[in-house]
């Protein structure tokens, strides 16, 4: 069965289309690799059969998210205008190939904690059991349900909370999925032992993995690196814990040459997880370079002025979408970094080849040898 079909996937309040086809363009750049498990989406037929690499990375992702069953949430976050909304924006558009405000701008607080719905699958969702209280950390979705939808957290503000101990605490609710964007306010107002008597949490709302937006423009700030790290290590829940941290790094294309040389040389210090390298491999401290798009207005007509594709642009940000899906699926590449994890997928792997030899015919398995 081709996936070219599911065209109703990325959400728009005020649409029915959903995906929108790329312009048939050729891409001249690298070779069109997807991160983790997506390269085997790759082999597909429908997907092999697409003329340019930006059309397979498109439809990569496509294929992927058809498969999804669970919630999977992206949590923004990083220093003031940095381009966290614009980001979420700019992934949009390079999917769908069409602009579209779904995180919205300038709400006037200093601190924020929006959800933005970018995607519903529409064959998992709301089968069997169409009133789904998506953001009441009170309800529970029961296991049979399916519930295949991805939501981009924008925050705001983390950087000017002045007791860091108490931002740690916030973010670390927020990733185990006990402190929704209701209560988010109020946590703000509230001492830490008042906010640690939040003890119930919901599996739906639980981070899949963190996107810190920096801006090349800007030095990194190693306070809110601190937050994000703090927050991770003090959690009990494994998942918390080894959740992945992807860097977006903006702005770059406005950089003077003396300032990309700056920038190159010291580009893993935008990362959080400079913090404590250790082990880590490259991916995991290594930005992306991203280049959003940015919308207009026309001052003598008073109109906005959408951006228009550009592959440039969707070069960079379809690559970013795939590696945050192969990241936050629990059966992506997420939480490599763990020993445990490693030795079970090992593990894993080793019985379903004994599985396949034993069901196999033997002159089968003479041939395979």
């Amino acid at each position: 069965m081709k996936r070219n079909a599911s065209h109703k996937m990325i959400y728009d309040a005020d649409e029915e289309s959903g995906f929108d086809e790329i312009p048939e363009e050729v891409f001249e750049g690298e070779t069109s690799q997807a991160p983790g498990f997506l390269a085997g989406l790759q082999h597909r037929e429908s997907i092999q059969a697409e003329k340019n690499n930006l059309d397979r990375y498109n439809h990569t992702i496509k294929s992927a998210l058809c498969d999804l069953c669970e919630p999977l949430n992206v949590i923004v976050i990083g220093p003031h205008d940095s381009g966290k909304t614009t980001v979420i924006n700019s992934l949009l558009m390079s999917v769908r190939g069409k602009w579209t405000d779904r995180a919205k701008y300038g709400h006037g607080s200093a601190h924020q904690l929006s959800p933005v719905l970018v995607y519903e699958n529409p064959n998992h969702h709301h089968q069997n059991c169409p009133e789904h209280k998506h953001y009441d950390p009170h309800w529970k979705r029961p296991q049979h349900v399916s519930c295949g939808r991805v939501t981009f957290w924008d925050t705001r503000g983390f950087e000017k909370i002045a007791d860091k101990e108490k931002a740690a605490l916030i973010l670390r609710y927020i990733l185990e999925g006990r402190l929704n964007f209701r209560l988010f306010t109020q946590a703000l107002l509230m001492e830490k032992e008042e906010i640690k008597r939040i003890r119930e949490s919901n599996r739906d709302l639980q981070i899949d993995l963190i996107l810190y937006v920096a801006s090349a423009k800007e030095k990194p700030n190693l306070e809110l690196f601190d937050v994000i790290q703090n927050a991770r290590n003090d959690s009990k829940l494994p998942s918390v814990r080894s959740v992945p941290i992807l860097t977006a790094l903006t702005k770059y294309d406005l950089l003077s040459s003396e300032e990309i040389i700056r920038v190159d040389e010291e580009i893993k210090n935008y990362h959080p997880n400079s913090l404590n390298q250790g082990n880590l491999p490259e991916e995991a401290l290594t930005p992306y370079h991203v280049i959003a798009y940015n919308s207009k207005v026309n001052p003598i007509d008073d109109e906005f002025i959408p951006p228009t594709p550009d592959k440039r642009r969707n070069g960079a940000m379809l690559k970013l979408f795939m590696e945050i899906i192969a990241l936050a699926r629990p059966n992506g590449r997420r939480r490599i970094n763990s020993a445990s994890a490693i030795m079970l997928r090992s593990l894993s792997r080793g019985f379903v080849r004994r599985r396949h030899r034993s069901n196999s015919n033997p002159r089968d398995r003479f041939v395979n040898a």
